[in-house]
């Protein structure tokens, strides 16, 4: 009988290492499983973050592009005027369109680098009176104007502080008479 019982118990033993062995096994696999998870779950976290950055940046592009795009129809459509100055690398490069809607004009401009601590101003004379518009950075600009430009408006250039002034502080740099 003695040797029944042990066999008997051998077995209980033996049955219980295998269940402690099938319970540790099972937990490492919801452990990986659950480790897999996470990662997956980042990963479409992280996606879902450049899915909105590209709709984003998209959104951005379309935006331009309709901009562009109507500005190129004022171009076609309305009153451009060219405006140049300057010599080498201190070189402008002014153009004003004037839509035929009599919308407010644009100005696209490429002018070199104001000196450290001043922007130039774009000014815009109209029957006599002098007009702020925008000032501009240096470089390449693309800028709604404050009004419609038309022919015999003068339109000038002076150095002003980089938040602009009330009204120009000093000679024009560079100023046209439209016609």
């Amino acid at each position: 009988a003695e040797s029944w019982s042990r066999y008997w118990g051998a077995a209980a033993a033996a049955v219980v290492l295998i269940a402690a062995g099938f319970g540790v096994g099972t937990m490492q696999a919801r452990s990986a499983a659950t480790g897999r998870m996470a990662e997956m779950q980042a990963r479409a976290a992280k996606a879902q973050e450049q899915l909105a950055f590209e709709r984003e940046a998209n959104a951005a592009i379309a935006a331009d592009a309709k901009i562009v795009h109507g500005v190129v129809a004022d171009v076609a459509h309305g009153k451009v005027w060219d405006m140049r100055g300057g010599s080498g690398d201190r070189q402008w490069h002014c153009m004003f369109v004037q839509p035929p809607n009599k919308k407010n004009a644009t100005l696209i401009a490429s002018v070199p680098p104001a000196p450290h601590g001043m922007k130039y101003q774009t000014w815009i004379i109209h029957k006599g009176i002098v007009h702020r518009a925008p000032v501009l950075p240096g470089g390449v600009a693309m800028l709604t104007m404050p009004m419609p430009l038309e022919s015999g408006d003068v339109v000038a250039f002076s150095m002003e502080p980089p938040q602009g002034s009330a009204k120009p502080t000093g000679p024009f740099m560079m100023e046209q008479t439209l016609s």
